[in-house]
């Protein structure tokens, strides 16, 4: 996103080359940024141990989810707010996902797990970047007015902060590390 008076008039037209306006990006100064954790991210549906979950001779189960949980980089993540975090990040994050696997163990089925995670990673890093903010409100908004690739609506049936995630400024997550990216606007030449 640039400023109108940063695009120069060239015959008629107002034109900015890529590199000049990669550097300018204001996006920043409206509150986006890129967001980055630890993969990977899973939601696990567990079964309820109390209730009939054995795998049958035909392969067939049939069990009841008794909880849910949401992991990062192995770790069980435990706060609600890093938990709702996790999940918006998995939904609309540019990491691809994958399941359900099953989780079976002594012919019971414990779990099913979705996972998303990188397609390439940087070792050594400590952390991959998961998308940018407007990429994840963009892809939600998406979702709610054009569901199956036609645009159904205009305008989403929800109030507009709730197409985003607050991810507040003294945040530090004890489950979910979070390493965000602010790009301020170089109006330099």
């Amino acid at each position: 996103m640039l400023s109108a008076n940063r695009l120069k008039k060239s015959g008629g037209r107002y034109t900015v080359m890529f590199p000049e306006a990669m550097k300018m990006n204001e996006m920043g100064t409206i509150g986006d940024m890129s967001v980055g954790t630890a993969p990977p991210l899973k939601l696990r549906l567990v079964t309820d141990a109390n209730k009939p979950r054995t795998v049958r001779e035909d392969g067939n189960v049939v069990f009841t989810i008794g909880g849910v949980e949401l992991w990062c980089d192995g770790k069980q993540i435990k706060e609600q707010k890093e938990q709702n975090l996790a999940f918006y990040l998995m939904l609309y994050g540019d990491w691809p996902a994958s399941g359900p696997s099953a989780i079976i163990e002594n012919n019971e089925r414990l779990a099913v797990e979705f996972t998303a995670e990188p397609v390439a990673s940087n070792p050594g890093q400590g952390f991959e970047f998961v998308g940018s903010l407007s990429g994840m409100i963009s892809r939600r908004y998406n979702e709610l007015t054009a569901p199956k690739g036609q645009i159904d609506k205009l305008s989403p049936s929800v109030e507009p902060g709730t197409l985003g995630v607050v991810i507040p400024k003294d945040y530090k997550g004890k489950h979910l590390p979070l390493w965000r990216f602010v790009q301020q606007p170089n109006y330099d030449s």
